[in-house]
């Protein structure tokens, strides 16, 4: 299986969409990313988390509960 690293997902993410810009440059280098979600009950270590704004609810109300799992 081949390693992602934080920046590989960066690339493809136009820069004025990334919230916070001002060290991910220096250390998405050395992240290593092992899952992707878009539910903040399913992120473990080494998941990102897409909050997204859904038809109900705001993924963005659940990025609490992400950074605390």
């Amino acid at each position: 299986m081949t390693s992602l690293k934080l920046i590989d997902l960066f690339s493809a993410i136009p820069e004025d969409l990334i919230l916070s810009k001002e060290n991910y440059k220096s250390s998405a280098h050395q992240i290593e990313v092992l899952s992707l979600a878009n539910d903040a009950r399913q992120v473990q270590l080494g998941s990102v988390f897409f909050a997204i704004q859904g038809t109900q609810r705001d993924g963005h109300e659940f990025i609490p509960q992400a950074v605390k799992n």
